[in-house]
């Protein structure tokens, strides 16, 4: 294959996280050691059980889950296999099969798996519901032996049932953002946009407190400001707070003061 070239992976997607630095520091260890080939910290009592890495995201919308999962393949320098708990199907043969074959493909590539809504599967059993408990029962067995990354994302942490708890390496509860979460995440996508040598930017401090004012998650900022840095480009001007105002007004995020209209 003469066309294929060294992936380029990005430090910098872990360094934006809006996370705790001491828990960014302890997950960066965790995901590096686990890439160093040398699993005998996860081994269990049973050879070649136990040596995966299961990492569970929880929170709102855009609050940092899947960025967190980009980060970690990018220090682990893994690709990132995402998919969403539908896809695997409804019945538990059919999740039992695609999950076999997504399991074995990223161990194959050796890849980051993002589940992600991975509330069926998380989901606590009881003595109504069958079909739910034979689809979590599959899924905690093929955890058990899947050695690779997988990290899960939930939108609620509250009903997850005793037996995959003691399964997860490490959990990550997502607050919703606050004005000072919503400032970095504005000033880390204006630092990225400053990296654009095509692009000018005419954003100041006083700019960045009035963006941060705005009740949008992180999703939202970075769609927001994708769309403000297209049109920038393609006027050939600055890229300006009236710019970024325009986008979210059209993306309807949120509702300005009728001052800025």
């Amino acid at each position: 294959m003469s066309q294929t070239s060294d992936a380029n992976w990005n430090d910098d997607a872990f360094k934006a996280l809006v996370l705790d630095e001491n828990i960014k520091e302890f997950i960066h260890d965790l995901v590096t050691e686990h890439k160093s080939g040398d699993k005998k910290a996860f081994d269990d009592v049973v050879r070649d059980k136990g040596r995966g890495l299961v990492g569970l995201l929880a929170g709102s919308p855009g609050v940092g889950k899947t960025l967190t999962a980009e980060a970690i393949s990018e220090i682990s320098r893994r690709p990132l296999y995402m998919i969403s708990s539908g896809e695997l199907g409804y019945l538990p043969t059919d999740i039992h099969k695609n999950l076999i074959r997504v399991l074995e493909l990223a161990e194959h590539w050796d890849a980051v798996v993002l589940l992600d809504e991975a509330d069926c599967f998380l989901a606590a059993r009881d003595n109504l519901d069958l079909a739910r408990n034979a689809t979590v029962s599959v899924f905690l067995r093929e955890l058990e032996y899947y050695q690779g990354i997988l990290i899960l994302t939930t939108n609620r942490a509250t009903t997850i049932d005793t037996a995959f708890q003691s399964r997860i390496h490490f959990s990550l509860q997502y607050p919703e953002l606050d004005l000072a979460g919503r400032r970095t995440i504005w000033e880390n996508f204006i630092k990225m946009a400053k990296r654009n040598t095509k692009l000018k930017l005419d954003i100041d401090e006083e700019s960045l407190e009035t963006l941060a004012e705005l009740q949008l998650n992180g999703r939202q900022i970075k769609n927001s400001m994708s769309v403000a840095q297209a049109v920038a480009l393609k006027r050939g001007k600055p890229l300006t707070l009236e710019t970024i105002q325009t986008a979210i007004k059209l993306s309807q995020h949120a509702c300005l003061p009728e001052a800025e209209k």
